[in-house]
């Protein structure tokens, strides 16, 4: 309805007809509103789901089968599952640099140690929610990580962790990635309501889930509309 409505605002027609389609798409709108919150898995979860802590079993058990790029992928998208693009558009910045970070991107902060700090956030699908430039601290988990790999593979400055990819071959990549260490077809989306049910069924507060949600770059509601039973 709301590209008939697009496609309808290029011409003179009546003011009815756009009344007509307005209303309908409102009316889907709230219907599509209420079908989220009852927090019912679609065919696709119900066929494919695993439980958060049946797939760091599997990634722990499995993370051999991928390449060390892949590898370094999910587990960005497992212990910090942002939205495709977020990891797609990331480069390495050291403290020493000079030049100025192009905003156009996102960049993981490296201090003159070598030790990851922090996220820089300047491009997402989240970008109606979150500030540009939104910078978070990285989790120690992950500055092991990051830091093993970017000394291993001698990154330097600006360096893409991932290559440009577009968006739908990245999607492609993570769930295959998904597959490879669990057999099941999961998405990035997928795993965000996966992320967002485990909060759910380990009786996180609410303070503790706009935290988490922050960090993923969503509101509250959205992650609680996420959870899944």
């Amino acid at each position: 309805y709301y590209s008939i409505l697009l496609f309808l605002k290029g011409f003179v027609v009546k003011k009815e007809l756009i009344e007509h389609y307005t209303k309908k798409m409102v009316e889907g709108i709230d219907k599509s509103k209420k079908q989220i919150r009852e927090n019912k898995k679609s065919k696709h979860q119900e066929e494919n789901w695993l439980k958060y802590d049946e797939v760091l079993k599997l990634f722990r058990l499995n993370k051999y089968k991928l390449d060390n790029e892949d590898k370094l992928l999910l587990s960005l998208v497992i212990l910090y599952p942002r939205r495709v693009a977020d990891w797609k558009l990331l480069r390495l910045n050291k403290s020493n640099n000079k030049t100025k970070k192009d905003i156009n991107y996102n960049y993981v902060n490296i201090n003159k140690f070598g030790t990851p700090t922090t996220f820089d956030f300047n491009r997402s699908k989240s970008q109606n929610y979150e500030k540009l430039g939104t910078n978070h601290k990285i989790p120690n988990v992950l500055k092991k990580i990051l830091q093993t790999y970017i000394s291993k593979n001698h990154l330097q400055n600006g360096t893409f962790f991932f290559g440009e990819n577009t968006d739908d071959n990245f999607s492609k990549r993570i769930r295959k990635c998904f597959q490879t260490i669990t057999t099941k077809d999961i998405t990035s989306n997928d795993w965000r309501h996966i992320f967002s049910s485990n909060m759910e069924n380990k009786n996180y507060t609410l303070n503790q889930r706009e935290l988490k949600a922050n960090q993923l770059g969503h509101s509250l509601i959205r992650s609680l509309e996420y959870a899944k039973k």
